[in-house]
C-alpha cells in the first residue's frame, strides 16, 4: 500500500510539472517590434555607445534616425537604422548603422554599413 501511494504521489507531481512547463498560445515566439520601436532602441544604443566612449561627443546631438529599413541577413530579419551626424569631420564615420533583430535584440553597430556578422 505504501509503495502504491508513493508511486501515485510522484506520478501526480510529475504530471503537474508537465502541465506548468508549457506556455499558452504563442509560447516560444517573441513579439516582433515595429519600426518606431526599432528607432527608439537604436537611439538608446547610440547613447550607450556614447556613454562608453565609443562615439565622439557630438553624437549626443543626434536625436533621430535618418533611415530605417528591414533586411534579411543570414536567416535573420534585421532592422538597419542609419543615424547621421553632420558634425563629424571624418566622412567615413558620419553614419552610424545600428542592427536590431526583429524581436528587439541588439545585433551590432558600425560606421561602414557592412553586415554585423
Amino acid at each position: 500500500m505504501y509503495t502504491k501511494t508513493v508511486f501515485l504521489i510522484f506520478l501526480l507531481l510529475g504530471s503537474i510539472n508537465h502541465v506548468f512547463a508549457h506556455g499558452g498560445p504563442g509560447h516560444g515566439k517573441s513579439k516582433i517590434i515595429s519600426e518606431l520601436q526599432a528607432q527608439s532602441i537604436s537611439l538608446e544604443i547610440k547613447d550607450n555607445l556614447l556613454n562608453r566612449g565609443k562615439l565622439e561627443p557630438s553624437w549626443s546631438n543626434v536625436k533621430s534616425v535618418k533611415e530605417a529599413k528591414k533586411k534579411l541577413i543570414e536567416k535573420d530579419k534585421v532592422w538597419i537604422m542609419t543615424l547621421y551626424n553632420q558634425s563629424v569631420k571624418d566622412e567615413t564615420t558620419r553614419n552610424l548603422y545600428v542592427y536590431i533583430g526583429e524581436n528587439g535584440q541588439y545585433k551590432g553597430a558600425n560606421h561602414n554599413g557592412k553586415q554585423y556578422n
